[in-house]
């Protein structure tokens, strides 16, 4: 990392923590406690989003002026930028005015394909898999499979964000596996640094990352992950879904609850993974155990155990957490 962007990193984290408040109060950016899904004992500011967000605006800059580059091409550099600013705003005004879920849903489909038409080579056209040498070409299906990615990956990360550091945690376990495969370390190290600052912050219960923060980190991310897997094949298709595995398992358990029941599968609740542990443990114990189901059968597979074997220890944690909370009800 380049002094000159370490310093602007640092700069901009000293000026949010300074501003963050004037912030909250000149927009009203406050989640309030409901005494259920929402727990904490006091309003609390919305904006960590916005830490991510400026940093990407000043890495964005910085590319522009050519002092960091990256391996997206510009018209790709300018449509991560461009769409991913599109999901901010679709999120901050979520948390300013509380979007009906199909609005939201039809909002992130029109922009998912506005993006792919955009960068009409950006879509997934093949599935390699770590096990077999045999790809699986999508033919017609390609611009429908990407569309399905992004919409699964960003309503997952929205998801996963609904207790103290959880959704920060996870954000360190995505920048680690990105610095690992050797692309834009640059950018990943400053995403490293400001979750740093966002986990202290959240820790203190000074602020959240909004549905502002993630719904723009939801759709960095799984551009990043389609982005790497399409030009640098740096990735498997088994390696992101079992990176994906437990906010997936989650997302899908707790859309199918919601339907049952029958509410809308975005509709907000209390039904999350960490919904159900937080009311039988405190936050670092919740914390400790969904991290370690997200990162166990990560670390597995990369010392190179089969996938499916991987697979099924994420389900099988998960499953366990979800009978040893049931076991506590009793």
């Amino acid at each position: 990392m380049s002094f000159n962007f370490f310093l602007s990193k640092l700069i901009l984290n000293i000026l949010f923590l300074l501003s963050f408040n004037y912030v909250s109060k000149r927009f009203n950016l406050y989640d309030l406690p409901d005494n259920s899904r929402k727990i904490h004992k006091k309003k609390i500011s919305l904006i960590g989003g916005f830490l991510f967000y400026f940093f990407c605006i000043i890495y964005f800059l910085s590319y522009l002026f050519g002092s960091i580059e990256v391996f997206f091409s510009f018209k790709e550099t300018v449509s991560l930028f461009l769409f991913s600013s599109i999901f901010f705003c679709v999120g901050l005004y979520d948390d300013k005015f509380n979007l009906n879920p199909n609005t939201k849903l039809y909002l992130m489909l029109l922009i998912s394909l506005c993006l792919i038409t955009f960068n009409n080579d950006f879509s997934v056209k093949e599935l390699n898999f770590s096990f077999t040498s045999k790809a699986i070409y999508l033919g017609n299906f390609s611009i429908l499979f990407t569309i399905i990615c992004f919409i699964c990956f960003v309503n997952a990360c929205n998801m996963f964000d609904g207790i103290d550091l959880q959704f920060g945690f996870y954000l360190i376990v995505l920048s680690v596996i990105f610095l690992s495969k050797g692309l834009m370390t640059n950018f990943y190290l400053g995403l490293l640094i400001c979750t740093i600052f966002f986990l202290y912050n959240n820790y203190k219960k000074k602020i959240f990352i909004g549905n502002n923060g993630t719904l723009f980190l939801g759709f960095l991310f799984s551009f990043l992950f389609i982005g790497s897997y399409n030009k640098a094949n740096v990735f498997f298709v088994d390696e992101i879904f079992l990176i994906m595995a437990i906010p997936g398992i989650d997302l899908i358990r707790v859309s199918i609850l919601r339907i049952l029941n029958g509410k809308h599968m975005f509709q907000p609740d209390n039904l999350h993974i960490h919904h159900l542990l937080i009311r039988k443990i405190n936050t670092l114990q919740t914390n400790l155990l969904i991290q370690t189901s997200v990162i166990l059968p990560i670390l597995i597979y990369y010392l190179g155990i089969n996938f499916f074997i991987c697979l099924l220890l994420s389900l099988a944690i998960y499953l366990f957490i979800i009978f040893f909370v049931r076991g506590l009800n009793k």
